[in-house]
């Protein structure tokens, strides 16, 4: 009995032969998705709370509601009774970018927006923990370097907090893995049309969520790219263009509003030291009552992983990775990029570009978090590759199951703080919210309409176009003449119609 202890002790630790491994790591796995589950519907109370505190009762609660009474009434989500939860832009409902539209809304037929918010993000959170299992398993990864992976990916402050105060549009984050998965194709495959299509396929599934801001932020961490991989230059160009080839539903409409958009430009953390204390130090949401800070700074601000998860990411995720690296250090440009535009004004540089899709950050802080995601990723993996090469004693195996214990405590202070039942009531009785004030006003507007119909056919076109290509999968470069006659087609056909 001892002898079997030792040896699924060791095996907890290592990644061995697939015989004595499969079923400990499939366990754990299982064990750890069904906890994440629970986890997050007690964060989200299990879907059983108003809409009345903070984005909740200002965006979130109206556009639901609206998207519900449009879905029961069969009719397209056109114009919006008021320009309130439209950030007073418009009442254009399709022309806000950061709208959850995915196939997933079709729930609300079914359930009340709560519940819905409940059941989308735990459809996301699947998706998000599907990448890591990928991830885990191709970079043979352990159950306990797995589960470290697994905690500060989903529980970190940057997600919680968002979540907590009614960003259910930052579901997105989720589809992370994936990207990075993808990226790192680069070092290590020759890279085609295949790839393209499928990094730009999942930036559109990321637009479609309503995190326009993560597409945003994949859009430039793939223009740093290009940079340092000279070789896939056409490939990686390639995957943005298609990006918004495919998004083109929901960029077109966008463009009516691109002029009206004059918001204060807020910038990112006023220094490095902002941005450490955002990893180490818990923000507590009842600054936001007691008027101490502007409220914005708490949330966005807050990217906590405790002491344990700051040491272990800045060991293995970045001191490792500098010297004993799995990965490229040439990762290191665009993922150092955009922690540079999570500081100060730095992002200015950007929103100079005249192009609406990038002049839509005003909170740069947010940059961060795809940053954040690689060096998880990163790090789980070096530290998987020191624990192979290290001369182990049973103190070690205790002293790392008792930071696990203290990462975990951690962690499980911020949830219990930022979970919505907490939130709520810190906020209790400041607003009455009215749902049937949220219903479909449409009207004729050809303007609107006609934007519609032009980014759905460039959507529907480019669909097709890119299946094709990922399906005959030819090289990039010698593509590049062929396409340029594609898209001056298209361009000329969209003026037409």
């Amino acid at each position: 009995m001892i002898d079997r202890l030792k040896n699924v002790g060791h095996l907890f630790f290592h990644f061995e032969e697939e015989a004595q491994f499969h079923n400990l790591f499939w366990g754990w796995m299982l064990f750890l998705y069904i906890s994440g589950l629970s986890l997050w519907g007690m964060f989200l109370n299990w879907g059983n709370f108003d809409f009345i505190v903070q984005d909740w009762y200002e965006i979130t609660g109206p556009r639901l509601y609206f998207l519900k009474d449009a879905i029961m009434a069969g009719v397209l989500p056109l114009h919006m009774t008021g320009t309130s939860a439209l950030v007073l832009l418009t009442d254009r409902f399709l022309s806000i970018p950061d709208q959850l539209l995915s196939p997933q809304v079709l729930l609300l037929k079914f359930m009340n927006p709560a519940v819905f918010v409940l059941a989308n993000w735990l459809v996301l959170y699947t998706v998000g923990f599907a990448g890591l299992l990928v991830f885990s398993r191709n970079y043979r990864l352990s159950p306990f370097a797995a589960t470290i992976i697994f905690l500060l990916f989903n529980f970190n402050g940057q997600i919680e907090a968002h979540l907590s105060i009614g960003h259910i549009t930052w579901g997105g984050y989720f589809l992370f893995p994936w990207f990075v998965l993808f990226i790192l194709e680069l070092q290590d495959k020759k890279i085609q049309w295949r790839w393209a299509i499928k990094v730009a396929g999942l930036l559109f599934i990321i637009f479609l969520q309503g995190s326009f801001h993560q597409f945003v932020w994949g859009l430039i961490f793939l223009g740093f790219l290009v940079f340092v991989f000279p070789k896939q230059f056409w490939a990686i160009i390639m995957a943005g263009v298609f990006a918004c080839l495919f998004s083109a539903i929901r960029i077109f409409p966008a463009i009516l509003i691109a002029g009206n958009v004059n918001q204060e430009f807020l910038g990112g953390f006023p220094g490095a030291w902002e941005l450490l204390l955002g990893f180490v130090q818990i923000r507590d949401p009842a600054v936001m009552v007691q008027g101490l800070v502007h409220p914005t700074y708490v949330w966005e601000y807050d990217f906590y992983l405790g002491a344990v998860g700051s040491i272990f990411l800045a060991v293995f995720g970045v001191q490792q990775w500098l010297t004993k690296s799995t990965f490229s250090v040439r990762f290191l440009i665009p993922i150092t990029a955009l922690l540079l535009l999570s500081l100060g004004g730095t992002y200015e540089i950007i929103r100079v570009i005249p192009l609406p899709i990038f002049d839509g950050e005003r909170m740069t802080t947010r940059l961060l978090s795809l940053p954040l995601v690689f060096l998880i990723l990163f790090a789980g993996v070096h530290f998987q590759n020191w624990f192979n090469q290290l001369d182990r004693r049973p103190y070690h195996y205790l002293l790392l199951l008792l930071g696990l214990g203290i990462l975990g405590s951690d962690l499980w202070t911020h949830f219990l703080m930022w979970q919505v039942s907490s939130i709520f009531t810190l906020f209790a009785g400041q607003y009455t919210f009215n749902p049937a004030a949220w219903v479909q006003a449409n009207y004729v507007d050809s303007l609107y309409t006609g934007m519609l119909r032009r980014g759905l056919i460039i959507t529907g076109l480019s669909l097709v176009l890119g299946a094709g290509m990922a399906w005959f999968n030819p090289p990039v470069g010698i593509s590049l003449h062929f396409f340029r006659n594609i898209f001056r087609r298209l361009h000329l056909f969209g003026r037409h119609i």
